[in-house]
């Protein structure tokens, strides 16, 4: 398994509390939270300073659903940011 990069997790963490910020509580579902959190990582996040890979918006949008789906479809035993940030360090 590829261990996490510690800079890949503090923006996820980042878009996280952003997100949460701006969809509080829960009290209301973001069926596009991929799309938000790519725009997120990728412009106040810096999450190109962390990867090698240049993602496109649309791209990573896909990649954060594709490893949400994933991730909840399977038995982790680790959090999602760190699960995550394994696979976009790849």
């Amino acid at each position: 398994m590829n261990k996490p990069n510690s800079g890949i997790v503090s923006c996820l963490d980042a878009a996280e509390r952003a997100h949460n910020r701006a969809y509080p509580g829960g009290r209301r579902r973001d069926d596009s939270w991929p799309q938000w959190y790519a725009d997120y990582l990728l412009g106040q996040a810096g999450l190109l300073a962390y990867t090698s890979r240049k993602w496109a918006a649309d791209e990573l949008a896909e990649a954060l659903s594709q490893l949400d789906a994933a991730y909840y479809n399977g038995s982790q035993n680790q959090s999602w940011v760190v699960y995550a940030a394994a696979r976009l360090s790849l």
